[in-house]
């Protein structure tokens, strides 16, 4: 059985908003749990180098 690719950059993206939430003092605020879509894409690249299009298209459907 082959994998899909995304499932990685889908894991990944999951793996980030964990530790972003486990790591927050509160909702909102500079060590917040929520996050705007600028620093989620922001953040992503820095971590883990994935491109806007890549963020945008495994969050939506994530959401989905």
């Amino acid at each position: 059985m082959t994998m899909n690719p995304n499932d990685r950059i889908r894991r990944q993206i999951l793996q980030w908003f964990y530790k972003r939430n486990a790591c927050a003092t509160s909702q909102y605020g500079k060590k917040g749990s929520a996050a705007k879509i600028s620093d989620v894409k922001k953040g992503l690249k820095e971590v883990h180098g994935l491109t806007q299009q890549q963020v945008m298209s495994n969050l939506t459907y994530l959401i989905d």
